[in-house]
């Protein structure tokens, strides 16, 4: 069979980006508003909290997988399960919109689908359109045609805007984000293919492009070395199925990965919620450090220390180096920052906020010296007097009138006083000539 022509028995489709209720109270009020437009809180189970108990270490669970209001990531969701039409005719149901409030730092939003197409090919043509995020694209909803990002804020986003074109004041979160959907793809396939194959299909899938574009000889088809480069984090742990976390997509493909062989409704089965609720949260976190690290770098030309002070407490809090007892979970974690290349940032990032550090140790050691240096100043005008009268006895013996001698002492006293001054802050003089320059210059 035709690589194209695959027939895939499961799927779970979703796209997902970031947004910015800026600020702790109007992330509380976004919250609260929530219930308003038909979202609701999900929780879990109790079931569910004894199994994350059991699997992940306490700190990562208590923000990921819990309950608590005030230290977990909260969860909501509005379910629409609207018919969507895309350009090309690309039919596909937007079952519901997940939003993931974080105690910290940027909340995302996920988009979950779902389509009658069921081969390869098809589902590669689903990803194209839904995952990018620009101003221009329409979708047909209902017999009316809507921009597809003005739809999305409007209605999953209370009016938050993610777009530059659409931001107004607010802040481009695009500029964070880049212009595409993250998306997060599991296919099970109806029969089991071979790994090679498997493989290539997930650099087709992954990277949004044609089915065969791997393995191929057509223009757009990979070398050699790009290929192996792109595929060196590849998750392949069990002969059933394979991962690949790209910095745009998080793919798997295999057989008997969402339904087990078990009987039942597919959302029902561990299998699915593993990689629905389960996985799928792992790789939104590295998002989240990902889309953070972008923000603080931005934010550092803006506001050195305040972005220092925030930057390290956020490092602190959310950098674990390990979030599992299982390995598995670690692995996906592990592969998935690789990619994202979230340790070498955060290295960089930790360099540059030193540096800006050192800096400011440095400017505020000179201030220090230089009030010394004022008090000193200060603290010596009581030996001023008797100068004065030694210059007074010098101007009485020579017979000069009080203000022709005094005019000269006070010139060469404002002489020498610029003098010191330009010595002590040489770059305020600096700065100060040429703004005088410049207002002369302007009048």
């Amino acid at each position: 069979m035709e690589k194209k022509n695959i027939h895939i028995s499961h799927v779970i489709l979703r796209a997902v980006s970031i947004f910015d209720p800026k600020g702790k109270k109007n992330k509380d009020d976004f919250s609260k508003n929530l219930t308003k437009h038909g979202f609701e809180l999900q929780l879990f189970q109790e079931n569910s909290l004894n199994f994350f108990k059991n699997n992940y270490y306490p700190e990562f669970k208590e923000l990921i997988f819990n309950n608590k209001e005030n230290d977990a990531v909260l969860t909501y969701r509005k379910t629409f399960n609207q018919v969507l039409i895309f350009p090309r005719e690309t039919k596909i149901t937007l079952n519901y919109c997940e939003l993931f409030i974080f105690p910290d730092g940027l909340s995302f939003f996920m988009l979950d689908f779902s389509t009658s197409n069921k081969t390869i090919s098809e589902i590669s043509d689903i990803n194209f359109m839904i995952q990018k995020l620009d101003a221009k694209t329409e979708v047909e909803i209902d017999n009316n045609y809507f921009k597809w990002i003005e739809w999305v804020e409007e209605n999953c986003l209370l009016g938050n805007k993610i777009l530059f074109e659409n931001a107004g004041k607010q802040i481009p979160i695009d500029s964070y984000s880049g212009s595409k959907f993250k998306l997060f793809t599991v296919l099970e396939t109806k029969e089991a293919i071979l790994q090679e194959q498997r493989l290539e299909l997930l650099y087709d899938i992954g990277c949004n492009s044609r089915i065969g574009t791997a393995g191929g000889t057509e223009r757009e088809s990979p070398s050699k070395s790009y290929y192996n480069e792109l595929m060196k984090n590849t998750i392949s742990v069990f002969q059933n199925y394979d991962i690949l976390p790209l910095f745009d997509s998080f793919t798997v493909i295999g057989n008997d990965i969402l339904t087990s062989n078990q009987s039942g409704e597919l959302k029902d089965t561990f299998a699915y919620k593993t990689w629905s609720d389960t996985y799928f949260r792992l790789v939104l976190f590295n998002l989240y450090l990902k889309f953070n690290l972008f923000k603080y770098n931005a934010e550092a030309k803006e506001d050195s220390v305040k972005t220092r002070e925030k930057f390290e407490e956020f490092v602190n809090k959310y950098n674990f180096s390990h979030i599992s007892f299982n390995f598995l979970p670690n692995l996906i974690i592990k592969n998935h920052r690789k990619t994202l290349e979230i340790d070498s940032e955060l290295d960089l990032f930790q360099k540059r906020i030193n540096r800006i550090s050192l800096a400011i140790q440095e400017k505020q050691q000179g201030r220090m010296d230089n009030l010394i240096m004022l008090i000193t100043i200060i603290s010596s005008a009581s030996s001023i007097q008797p100068i004065f009268k030694v210059l007074d006895n010098f101007r009485g013996t020579h017979h000069w009138s009080p203000i022709l001698f005094y005019t000269i002492a006070t010139s060469v006293f404002i002489v020498l006083a610029i003098l010191v001054v330009s010595f002590l802050f040489p770059t305020q003089l600096k700065k100060t000539i040429k703004k005088i320059s410049r207002s002369l210059t302007k009048e």
